[in-house]
């Protein structure tokens, strides 16, 4: 396959035709020290928000660099009508592993949206202690 047919597959996945209309400067804001946490199987790449605190914060979760190269060559070669892409049930579970596994497991996942195509970004609190 030629280089253009391959970017033509990939097209609408590096489009990022899907989320909110700011997400990829939303998406830049995090920091790229980046975590994997695995669920079901699959391997999810786990960003933090630098300005995460005790109380909670921001998290985005992405599949793994071989799914996302997956889901671009569906949604391409299948012009959108299939796609590969792991919902966000799936997404919520990784943001949750990741919570659980550096000590958070009381925080809750409130609310979770579709930054750019296939990166989600929770939001999430933490009970605190009452302590000034």
């Amino acid at each position: 396959m030629t280089r253009l047919g391959i970017f033509m597959i990939l097209l609408p996945a590096l489009a990022g035709c899907a989320g909110e209309p700011d997400g990829w400067s939303r998406a830049m804001e995090y920091s790229w020290d980046v975590a994997t946490v695995t669920v079901n199987g699959a391997e999810y790449r786990v960003l933090e928000h630098p300005n995460n605190g005790p109380a909670g914060g921001r998290i985005m979760t992405t599949p793994s660099i071989g799914k996302a190269l997956e889901i671009g060559v569906v949604e391409g070669s299948t012009h959108g009508a299939k796609s590969a892409a792991p919902s966000i049930e799936a997404h919520r579970a990784a943001a949750r592993a990741r919570l659980d596994a550096t000590g958070r497991k009381a925080c809750l996942i409130e609310g979770g949206h579709e930054l750019i195509k296939v990166q989600f970004e929770f939001v999430f609190t933490c009970p605190t202690t009452g302590k000034s």
